[in-house]
């Protein structure tokens, strides 16, 4: 019988998490090129008050296609190293989420402390990079199970 492998069950979960903030940061980038239509958040109301902010752009490329190029970039690496198996692209990815997760809680508290709105896909998006950042934290370090 084979024992249960904790390090590929944290990895796999890495991987579908970048995965889900890949489709949702595309998604949102998607709705910001192609649609006139107002998003529709499923929790809170505050979906297009948070992405028509002066927060949701740098310059006028919106915040959900750096985050689309953040989790491709993510997966890329994820990917590398199922092919490659070298731990410093784990390492690696563990910085590139770290930065991330410092960016997500400063966007967090903008929607929370200064937007006063919440945005469900944004949420999402800081959800996915937290459980990331805990994934690769827990792939990265030596802890004892």
């Amino acid at each position: 019988m084979k024992r249960f492998n904790l390090k590929a069950f944290f990895l796999f979960l890495f991987l579908v998490f970048a995965l889900v903030g890949f489709l949702d940061s595309l998604y949102l980038t998607f709705k910001h090129f192609n649609s006139q239509a107002a998003l529709s958040c499923t929790i809170f109301e505050g979906c297009n008050l948070v992405l028509s902010s002066n927060y949701a752009k740098v310059g006028k490329v919106p915040l959900a296609s750096i985050g689309a190029v953040y989790y491709f970039a993510l997966l890329s690496l994820g990917y590398t190293f199922l092919t490659q198996k070298k731990k410093k692209l784990l390492t690696l990815a563990f910085l590139v989420s770290s930065l991330g997760l410092l960016v997500s809680a400063y966007l967090t508290y903008l929607q929370a402390f200064v937007i006063k709105a919440f945005c469900s896909f944004c949420l999402l998006s800081a959800l996915s990079t937290l459980l990331i950042f805990i994934s690769l934290g827990l792939l990265n370090f030596k802890f004892r199970f």
